[in-house]
């Protein structure tokens, strides 16, 4: 999955035959050069880890909106027993 990631990224931000470059092209801009020039690789390289990264945060705020609310206020039965209260042994 990476390495589709990485071509489909780099498919983007080509010089040459890149999307984003052609419709800055169509709009009259002139073209960026996202990778070739020092001061656009480090902002592309850091916004392409950050959209990677999205994946997985939406995962982890999906899991994390499965946590039951009894667990959230810190007790429950699945939490075991109360501290100062008998064990029930």
């Amino acid at each position: 999955m990476p390495v589709v990631v990485a071509m489909v990224w780099q498919f983007l931000v080509n010089i040459q035959y890149g999307a984003i470059n052609a419709t800055l092209q169509s709009l009259g801009l002139p073209v960026i050069p996202f990778i070739a020039n020092p001061a656009f690789a480090k902002p592309t390289i850091i916004l392409i880890h950050m959209w990677a990264q999205g994946n997985a945060m939406v995962i982890f705020l999906a899991t994390l909106q499965d946590v039951p609310p009894l667990a959230l206020r810190g007790g429950g039965p699945s939490m075991g027993p109360t501290p100062g209260t008998s064990s029930g042994t």
